[in-house]
């Protein structure tokens, strides 16, 4: 569901509010907003990237010999350096449970971070789910 907010008023719309928005997007004065409600393209050049946690599920043909697997990875890794400039790797974890990987990447853009899941999928033999991570201080500080 798309959410947009009114500049002038940072009123919340949903697509249940039909009239408003449609209001609003004939006068040009709605901006798509980021989960938290923020204009995402008013944002200054020092704002803090958005977090963004990437799980992801090996195939398990994926797995059959060790070789293979890290010739994927180095694969996949460049291929989303090319393709997705800006999605920035933090941090990446073999992890034992439902997932088999997990991935911390922070972009302003997320269709960027869409791209670089649809690549992992693709080319990695994997099955991902993306998460929008907050950090613990600052989902503190909203409440």
């Amino acid at each position: 569901m798309t959410h947009y907010i009114a500049k002038e008023s940072r009123l919340s719309l949903r697509t249940g509010f039909n009239r408003q928005h449609d209001f609003l997007k004939g006068c040009g004065r709605y901006a798509p907003v980021d989960a938290r409600g923020f204009d995402f393209r008013e944002r200054s050049k020092d704002a803090r990237m958005q977090t963004y946690i990437i799980l992801s599920k090996l195939s398990p043909d994926a797995l059959k010999e060790p070789v293979i697997y890290r010739e994927m990875a180095a694969r996949v890794s460049k291929k989303i350096k090319d393709e997705c400039p800006e999605v920035h790797w933090k941090q990446s974890f073999a992890v034992l449970g439902r997932f088999d990987v997990v991935d911390v990447v922070e972009s302003d853009n997320p269709k960027q971070v869409e791209k670089a899941a649809m690549i992992i999928r693709a080319f990695g033999n994997s099955t991902t789910e993306t998460l929008f991570a907050t950090p613990w201080h600052e989902f503190l500080d909203m409440l």
